[in-house]
């Protein structure tokens, strides 16, 4: 079955809202929260549609999300979380390389003061690029994404 094109794209506008709406209301409730930077223990690249979407200049893309699971330290006492990144990446070894290239990485989350297990990472902190959407060139306007077959 194939996709209908525009309804594929306003999917995504969608899911990109919601992901930042999603993000603007933890900001808000983890505004007093301890901010704090945790160390990307594994990364791992997530197919995002297991469905094709054609495209009539490159063909057939795939959608993927870098995951990182990490870890922060709080009173001697270790946690971890799980963060996702943006959808951005069209092929899957560029994905894997990019989660790759994560591991080790710190990453600033916050914390519940009150229950310190409870963590979220918020893009707004800042990250690795990995995890973030691409940013168009502040000369240019252009974002470059780069396909490997």
């Amino acid at each position: 079955m194939r996709r209908n094109p525009m309804i594929h794209d306003l999917y995504h506008e969608i899911g990109s809202w919601f992901h930042r709406w999603l993000n603007r209301s933890r900001a808000r409730r983890t505004a007093e929260w301890v901010r704090v930077d945790a160390v990307i223990r594994n990364a791992r690249a997530r197919l995002v549609l297991d469905d094709e979407t054609n495209s009539i200049s490159i063909g057939k893309l795939f959608e993927w999300r870098p995951v990182v699971g990490y870890e922060y330290q709080v009173e001697n006492t270790a946690y971890s979380g799980v963060a996702r990144g943006e959808i951005w990446y069209f092929d899957e070894d560029g994905a894997l390389d990019a989660a790759e290239s994560l591991v080790g990485a710190t990453l600033p989350v916050r914390y519940d003061p009150s229950r310190p297990s409870k963590s979220f990472y918020l893009p707004q902190d800042g990250g690795p690029p990995q995890l973030n959407p691409a940013i168009p060139d502040a000369g240019s306007g252009l974002v470059v994404i780069s396909l490997k077959k």
